[in-house]
Formats: C-alpha cells, structure tokens, sequence
C-alpha cells in the first residue's frame, strides 16, 4: 500500500479523501522497529459503513503503477453534480425533490437544522411554475 502523497497526490484529481491509500507494485524493506501499529485497510464501501472511523481506518479504492506512474483503476462512481468521484472527508446533501448530491460546506448541527433541503435547480423550476400560475390566474383588464 502507498499513501497519497508528494507528486503523486498532485497527479490526481482531488477526489481523494486523508484515508485513502493505494494498492501498488512498490516493495520497500522496512525495519520491524519502525512499525508503530496496525492499519485496517477496508474498501470503499466498507469504509462508507463504518459508524465509527478511527485513527487506524483507512480504505483503498485504486491501484497505482510506479513504474509507469499510472493509475490503474476501474470507473469511479460519481455521486456529484460536480461530476469527481467520492470523497469520504467532504460532507454531501440529497436534495428532497430531484436525489442529486451536493457538496456542502456545513457543519452536522447546521446540515440537521436545515430540514429537507432543495437544491437551487428545483427551486428554480418551482418558482417559475409559481410564477407561471401567478400571471396566468390573474385577471386581464379589457379596455
């Protein structure tokens, strides 16, 4: 496993989250009293279900080639009108009416006072249809 870091972290797309390691083709010796604990290594939706996340939680998702300074993946699952696969460390919110996911930039308390949340694209539809019942109800004055 490698750890997102130095160059290799600028060549991806930001999608990564500050658990994500990589499963790779570098080996490297280490010495045993180096070895501080043990990592547990889920997959992403393993990780996705963990209730707790503790400081030895981590997930793996990609494969990276240091040979050839690639990475070997299968399509990541874009759950974002931003179109960039997942990531774990940003806080995302279902709208009520159309299910896209937005990234939001909320702290929980403020995510749970909101109640059912509307993004802008539904809300503009619904004022426009308002809108719309408003001028076409309204009376015509004939002169």
């Amino acid at each position: 496993m490698v750890l997102l870091a130095g160059k290799h972290k600028r060549r991806y797309d930001g999608s990564h989250g500050t658990a994500e390691l990589l499963k790779s083709n570098h080996y490297d010796n280490s010495w045993p009293e180096s070895i501080d604990g043990k990592w547990k290594v889920h997959d992403i939706k393993e990780y996705q279900r963990l209730e707790i996340v503790g400081p030895a939680d981590y997930y793996c998702r990609l494969k990276y080639d240091m040979k050839n300074e690639s990475y070997q993946s299968e399509k990541l699952q874009v759950y974002c009108s931003c179109e960039k696969p997942y990531n774990p460390d940003l806080k995302m919110i279902q709208c009520e009416r159309c299910y896209e996911c937005y990234h939001i930039n909320m702290t929980e308390e403020e995510v749970e006072s909101t109640g059912d949340y509307i993004c802008d694209p539904c809300r503009n539809i619904e004022t426009t249809k308002h809108n719309n019942l408003v001028t076409t109800s309204s009376p015509i004055s004939r002169k």
